[in-house]
């Protein structure tokens, strides 16, 4: 894992990029993980399963609560954000801040910002 200055850099970054969208869908990211946490025992099944969700809800925003801003903001933050992409069943976040963490790791940088966004609404 990273170290706690880089990856509140990274949480910098993010913020940047959805102040101009509805970010309320950065629970649904935390809410992913957390599940992700509890459903499986190993870090490298948990980020799997994280990734999955987060495939499944971009591929199917409609499935998120709120309104088309979020689903709109959640749909375009995993695809050209964080580049999320499915090669032979593997998922893959092709975005260089996000490929090398694991799950604790997304889960500090989500945490952080959902705390942030949270304090500026």
């Amino acid at each position: 894992m990273k170290d706690k200055k880089e990856l509140l850099e990274i949480t910098k970054k993010i913020k940047t990029k959805i102040v101009s969208s509805n970010s309320s869908f950065i629970s649904d990211i935390v809410s992913f993980i957390i599940t992700a946490k509890m459903e499986k025992n190993s870090k490298e099944e948990q980020l799997k399963r994280f990734l999955e969700l987060l495939w499944i809800c971009a591929k199917n925003p409609n499935v998120l609560g709120g309104g088309n801003a979020k689903k709109r903001g959640f749909k375009e933050f995993v695809e050209s954000y964080l580049r999320l992409k499915e090669e032979n069943g593997n998922f893959i976040l092709e975005n260089a801040d996000f490929s090398k963490l694991d799950i604790d790791g997304l889960f500090f940088v989500f945490a952080w910002t959902k705390r942030i966004v949270k304090t500026q609404r």
